[in-house]
Parts: structure tokens; sequence; C-alpha cells
């Protein structure tokens, strides 16, 4: 039997409730420091295309310097809406929604003592039954089994540990390992003057693929559907492969379904 009373209760409640998608005109999204991918002059890749992507839908973002490991936490006092990026998950996670492509893809290399290893390793089987020191996510976005890599603190006790012998390769991302060496290896060398640099080489493990996130609520879900919309609409204006090619990023492939 029809009942206005509670079909005039239900259309009010409807009309109460958030719209987030329509109501997000601005969000906060935190950021690390990652030169060439967020600059203080909002220059980087990361910069240029989330701005980008957001403008598509109307919606401005407002950048906020975070350290990596606290932006992604979304604790329950977080304002952070948007951040990243993670590696892919491999189950649904109770803290957030990842994005369906990837925002980056990046090789991942081996800094390595070369009388360690009987030929230069190229994958994570060559690195098998060696002692590896990871930065934070980079042993898990290549395949890597918990037990065979130590995830230590920071990217420079890695390096460190390596080039005095305690490990037998530190990997991470490539740019990232280049710019840890320039900036450590000085100070490491004349602390300790038997350690022979030229003893030491590089090469390339693998490939990760970083995602961008969202807290898992009903506006971190809006947020996400906004991020989704918007980057498909940047490759529909021909925009989203410029904006990495003219940064010297390799662009994902974005699936348009």
């Amino acid at each position: 039997m029809f009942n206005l009373p509670r079909v005039m209760l239900a259309l009010l409640l409807l009309s109460c409730a958030p719209i987030y998608a329509e109501d997000i005109t601005r969000i906060t999204w935190a950021t690390d420091h990652w030169p060439g991918l967020t600059e203080a002059n909002n220059t980087g890749l990361y910069d240029v295309l989330i701005r980008n992507t957001f403008a598509q839908q109307g919606v401005v973002v407002y950048k906020v310097d975070m350290p990596f490991k606290r932006s992604v936490k979304f604790g329950a006092t977080s304002k952070v809406d948007f951040a990243g990026g993670v590696i892919k998950d491999t189950a649904v996670n109770p803290k957030h929604y990842q994005a369906p492509f990837p925002i980056l893809l990046s090789p991942v290399s081996a800094f390595y003592h070369s009388a360690r290893f009987a030929r230069p390793p190229k994958n994570i089987e060559d690195l098998a039954g060696k002692k590896v020191c990871s930065s934070f996510q980079m042993g898990a976005s290549i395949g890597m089994a918990k037990e065979d890599y130590i995830e230590v603190r920071t990217k420079s006790q890695a390096f460190l540990m390596t080039l005095y012998g305690r490990c037998d390769a530190y990997i991470d991302d490539r740019d990232e390992m280049l710019k840890v060496i320039e900036r450590d290896k000085p100070a490491a060398l004349a602390n300790k003057e038997n350690v022979n640099f030229n003893d030491f080489k590089r090469s390339t493990v693998g490939h990760t693929a970083w995602y961008m996130v969202t807290p898992k609520t009903p506006r971190g879900k809006a947020v996400m559907k906004l991020y989704v919309q918007g980057t498909k609409a940047l490759v529909r204006a021909n925009q989203f492969n410029a904006i990495y090619q003219s940064r010297g990023f390799e662009p994902p492939t974005i699936n348009m379904n």
C-alpha cells in the first residue's frame, strides 16, 4: 500500500545527503618532496598533472608538504583527500581507495659490490640468496617475498649498509638512487678510506608502478571518481601524454572503458 509520509521522508533524506561528486570544489593533496615530481614552485610532473586532472572536473587542488608515510596513513584526524603513489594493492585495503591505473612507471636499480655477484643482477631471481637492503615498498613493488629483503628506515641507510659491506645490494627507484648516491657518497667515502667505489656497480632489476590513493570514506570515494574522470578527460583532450613527455617521463596506459 502506498505510504505517502514514508515516501516524503525518504525523499527528504536523499535531498539532505551530501552528493560529494557535485559538492567538491577543492581537495587537499599531501605529498613529500620528490625532485622532478613534486617541486616547491609546482613545476614537477605530479604538480602539473594532478592540478590539470582535477581542473577538468572544476576542482582546485591545495597542495601540502608532508612526509610520505604520514600522507598515506589517512588517520582518523587526517584532512588529506589525495596522496601517493603507493605500490599496487594485492587485496582490498581497509584504509584507502586506489586508482585503477598508475601515475608513474619507473625502473628499479640495484647498487651492489661486483665481487658478490657472478654477473650483473637483472631481475629478482638474480638477487635470490643475497642480503638485499630495500627502501620503503621497493622490494614488494618488484615482487620480492618479504623474507628475501630487509626494508630499512631510510634510503641513505640502505646505501651505506651496502657500501660498507653489511648488505650485498641496495634496491631503489633508479632516479631516487642516483640522488642518494650523489648526496651521500662524498661523506661516506671520507669516513671509510678503505672502500673503493669503483668496485660497485648498478643495474636494473625490475620495474614498478605507483598508484594514487584516497581515504576509505564517502568523500574519498568521490575524490577518486573525480580523479579517474579527470584523467580520462585529459587523455581525450590530448594533454595527458604531452604532460609526461614534456618532462621526460613515460606515460602509463589509461583504460578508457
